[in-house]
């Protein structure tokens, strides 16, 4: 069985050499985002909410960024 979570592709970046921008902005998120709202009575602020979107956008930054670098998209 595949695993299928955030922590498990978080590992696989790292022992693959991502860029540690990539991986600790994954951390943050995970710790400080998503596993507090994996209870659906959870919710986020509108402030917290556009805090997440902001670190998610960071964080797609800085994976495409890399992926440039490292050759893998043009």
């Amino acid at each position: 069985m595949k695993e299928r979570d955030w922590g498990h592709y978080v590992e696989v970046l790292e022992s693959n050499g991502a860029d540690i921008k990539v991986t600790s902005i994954m951390h943050h998120i995970n710790n400080l985002y998503r596993k507090p709202l994996m209870h659906p009575e959870d919710t986020l602020t509108p402030v917290e909410a556009v805090g997440l979107f902001s670190a998610g956008q960071s964080v797609i930054e800085a994976l495409v960024a890399d992926m440039l670098y490292r050759g893998f998209i043009s």
